[in-house]
């Protein structure tokens, strides 16, 4: 199903995520690239507008077509218009990581029918990693105001679930998978190693690892006060000062760390599957781990402190800016209707 066996002068990378494995540094690379990547021979092609600093990957709309069972004719138009014949064309996005086996299944049924010559590229991170992280990201995106142990309590390692059902297609995929903890630090270079010993395009060394956008992570002062804007605001404004922490505001802070009852619990509940994981994807002495020593041991899950008042200051001062320019907005609005009415102000 993978198309090798077919002649087909389309190719194309899957990047898949998983979430929390530096894919936003990723796509911001391939986004801010993409000119000088199509003089290598390489696409990286979306059709949205992208208004925000952090990307958010290429390829929505397949995402979608596949998540709602769209026939194969449909998906394979959307496959041609994010392809070029004789070029390898990148696709990364994180919710072809949640796809079930029906949706996958349409894919790989879809890329046969179109013969393309097809990887599927997935990094994959520790538990310990991923549940700190992904709080974090649940707090700034969805308005989650638990803490962290409420967090452990209802969350699930997602990375499991995403190769579990890639694995269920057998060696009808080709599948690479990486350990992010032990390359986050060369996030492109490994990127780019996997792309030309796969596909023979060599751009290694061509763009800096340090040169673009991360979805960083908030401290525990920053999370509080996150928390009070969503309880005060909801979920509008709370993604607006996240963007602006995420932005414009240096970390400030404490980190947020594990107490040891949460470790004792993410280390045994995927004991085994890591052994799985890395059994199955993994070479030797390159797998993944609960890297315990990475982590601070506190007393609190969150600190009560108030938050840090330069952070403060700061998104304060955002807010007003925002309070603002929503009043002008309001102004010009009310000015623009009187005068479709025919009423001045004059006239009042």
């Amino acid at each position: 199903m993978n198309g090798q066996d077919k002649k087909s002068s389309l190719k194309i990378l899957f990047h898949v995520g998983a979430d929390k494995t530096g894919s936003t540094a990723l796509q911001n690379m391939l986004y801010d690239n993409r000119r000088l990547l199509q003089k290598n021979g390489i696409i990286y092609r979306d059709y949205r507008t992208l208004k925000t600093k952090v990307q958010a990957g290429n390829g929505q709309k397949l995402c979608a077509l596949l998540r709602t069972g769209e026939d194969s004719t449909e998906i394979k138009k959307e496959l041609e218009r994010l392809t070029e014949p004789d070029h390898l064309s990148i696709i990364s996005n994180e919710q072809l990581s949640l796809l079930k086996e029906s949706g996958w299944q349409k894919l790989f049924e879809s890329l046969n029918e179109l013969g393309v010559d097809f990887q599927i590229l997935a990094y994959v991170r520790s538990p310990l990693g991923y549940y700190i992280s992904r709080y974090q990201q649940t707090v700034k995106r969805v308005g989650f105001n638990g803490n962290l142990n409420d967090f452990i309590n209802q969350a699930n390692w997602s990375h499991l679930k995403m190769l579990e059902r890639l694995h269920s297609f057998g060696s009808d995929i080709i599948l690479k998978v990486i350990p992010y903890d032990q390359n986050r630090g060369m996030l492109f270079g490994t990127f780019w190693d996997f792309v030309f010993t796969t596909f023979g395009i060599d751009i290694r060394g061509l763009i800096p690892e340090e040169q673009f956008l991360s979805n960083r992570g908030i401290s525990a002062e920053e999370i509080n006060m996150l928390n009070t804007i969503f309880g005060l605001h909801g979920k509008n404004e709370l993604k607006n000062v996240s963007d602006f922490l995420i932005n414009e505001v240096e970390k400030n802070g404490n980190k947020l760390g594990y107490n040891s009852n949460q470790i004792e619990k993410i280390v045994n509940r995927h004991k085994e599957h890591i052994s799985w994981v890395n059994n199955t994807f993994l070479e030797p002495n390159n797998g993944i781990q609960n890297n315990v020593d990475e982590y601070r041991i506190v007393d609190i899950d969150q600190t009560n402190k108030y938050p840090d008042p330069t952070i403060m200051m700061q998104v304060i001062l955002f807010l007003l800016r925002r309070l603002n320019a929503v009043e002008e907005e309001q102004s010009s609005e009310m000015n623009n209707r009187k005068t479709k009415s025919g009423v001045s102000e004059v006239d009042n």
